[in-house]
């Protein structure tokens, strides 16, 4: 019997591309695989044009927007209590090669060390690695970039993995725990990576079945909230570090915030005073919960 796959995939306001990723994912070769949509409490048509041209796939609907931490949790929690084996968070603006749910299951099931993997991000070409994917699993790693395609089924081992097609056990799940919903958005799986080489587990990336990764959002141009959420994100998991001291972190982090609201640095990612100005406000209220959250973390099991 086939091991059960549960694919994930969190809508918000992103139907062309949701659409577009389900109809490769119906393309997907596997016997046992179990898809869910999450909308995020979408303004837009979301809901119904789903329901429209997929009727037979589950649309769970949140009252309002979780954020890419929560709003995955939700479903991970069902694919949890309905005994699935594996799961593979999807972003919208990713496309699934037919064979790619069989070939991360046989790595797995090869290897119990494994707890979670990504495949090789491409560009939308499905030509070219993508850049930001090639630097932090391979640069990053010291590890060599393979060509592509490779010549045999090959794997690395990594520091963390990405969010946009994240696969993962759910022994490794109920270990550790979900996505630490105090991100939102932006970081929360490299947390959650953190915490499962914190409680042993190992991360790699294989080669096969690359995924395409359009990155969709990137044509949007610059959002404030989103810059917001990136550096929140950065600075929060700073904050989660287990091998600091809370105390000392947050020493460091206030210091460095007010010195960057004093005298704006560059940074690659557009941030404004404003953005800096939020991050304080934001980690100073909520230091005694990320506190909480940093023991939850030692534990495991969080925020099932």
């Amino acid at each position: 019997m086939s091991p059960k796959v549960s694919i994930i995939i969190l809508n918000w306001n992103s139907v062309d591309d949701t659409l577009a990723c389900l109809k490769t994912i119906d393309a997907i070769e596997y016997p046992a695989l179990h898809v869910v949509v999450v909308d995020n409490a979408s303004t837009d048509v979301s809901a119904d044009r789903i329901r429209a041209e997929f009727p037979k796939i589950p649309l769970l609907q949140n009252a309002r927007n979780l954020g890419y931490a929560e709003g995955n949790n939700v479903a991970i929690r069902l694919a949890l209590k309905q005994g699935m084996d594996y799961i593979l968070i999807v972003n919208p603006d990713v496309r699934l090669p037919p064979e790619s749910i069989a070939a991360y299951v046989r790595l797995m099931e090869a290897d119990s060390s494994i707890s979670a993997l990504n495949p090789i991000q491409l560009t939308g070409d499905g030509m070219v690695m993508d850049e930001f994917f090639r630097r932090e699993m391979f640069d990053y790693n010291n590890q060599p970039t393979p060509q592509l395609p490779t010549e045999v089924e090959t794997h690395w081992d990594v520091r963390t993995l990405f969010g946009a097609a994240l696969f993962i056990s759910c022994k490794t799940l109920e270990k550790v725990g979900l996505f630490d919903p105090l991100f939102f958005a932006y970081w929360e799986e490299v947390d959650l990576c953190r915490r499962i080489k914190l409680h042993g587990g190992r991360l790699v990336v294989t080669s096969a079945a690359p995924i395409v990764h359009l990155r969709s959002y990137k044509a949007k141009g610059r959002d404030p909230f989103r810059a917001f959420l990136r550096l929140k994100g950065m600075q929060l998991y700073s904050l989660k570090d287990p091998k600091t001291p809370l105390s000392r972190q947050a020493w460091t982090t206030l210091v460095e915030l007010v010195r960057n609201i004093v005298r704006l640095p560059a940074n690659d990612f557009g941030w404004r005073r404003l953005d800096y100005i939020r991050t304080l406000a934001w980690v100073v209220i909520h230091l005694p919960e990320i506190w909480g959250h940093r023991e939850m973390d030692r534990v495991g099991k969080a925020y099932l």
